[in-house]
């Protein structure tokens, strides 16, 4: 039985179209076969058999992998990625042009917003960095070279100024006095904080 596993023929007999991965055999029960063999050949014949069984046997076996299963990248944890949603939202009655506020939220929380105000001499954007406790504001306010048509780019605006300040989250002011823009009830109003 031993006899007739590919393993076990001599060197001149193995055959190159055996399927060796339907092969099922124990590697203790291959040893004593390949030596009763090997003892009927000569010594040269007998190593170049015992080492080519060896590699076979030793590269057909299924070594555990170092690594453990399950684990992809130990840096990062794929089970803890963030779900970003990016939704626009119409402010109505900020301004006769229009004002549109573009908000991201990580796993259903607000993280920030992007909004431009636009009127008919100029607009301002505000840019709303949530923290924890506090709100960050980055404000930048540009009047128009020409008319309101004509705004092609920002290369046809003038920056009137730009300021940065913090705000709880009802929109009161924390810190000294800065001049802004106070639209944050009306965002509020319509922008939820979690979705």
């Amino acid at each position: 039985m031993l006899r007739d596993c590919v393993y076990c023929l001599p060197i001149e007999e193995l055959v190159t179209e055996v399927k060796y991965d339907t092969v099922k055999f124990e590697a203790i029960d291959m040893l004593p076969a390949m030596l009763v063999y090997a003892t009927n050949l000569n010594n040269k014949k007998a190593m170049k058999y015992i080492i080519v069984c060896l590699s076979l046997i030793v590269v057909s076996c299924n070594f555990p992998s170092k690594e453990k299963k399950g684990t992809i990248n130990k840096k990062f944890n794929f089970g803890k990625l963030e779900k970003d949603t990016i939704i626009t939202y119409e402010l109505v009655g900020i301004s006769t042009e229009g004002a549109v506020s573009k908000v991201n939220y990580v796993n259903g929380k607000i993280i920030k917003s992007t909004t431009s105000i636009y009127g008919e001499t100029g607009q301002a954007k505000i840019i709303y960095a949530f923290q924890v406790d506090k709100i960050k504001v980055f404000e930048a306010k540009y009047s128009y070279k020409s008319t309101l048509e004509n705004v092609k780019s920002e290369e046809d605006m003038l920056l009137d100024y730009e300021t940065s300040y913090f705000i709880d989250f009802d929109g009161n002011l924390l810190g000294g006095g800065a001049i802004r823009i106070d639209i944050f009830k009306e965002f509020k109003a319509v922008v939820p904080f979690e979705i």
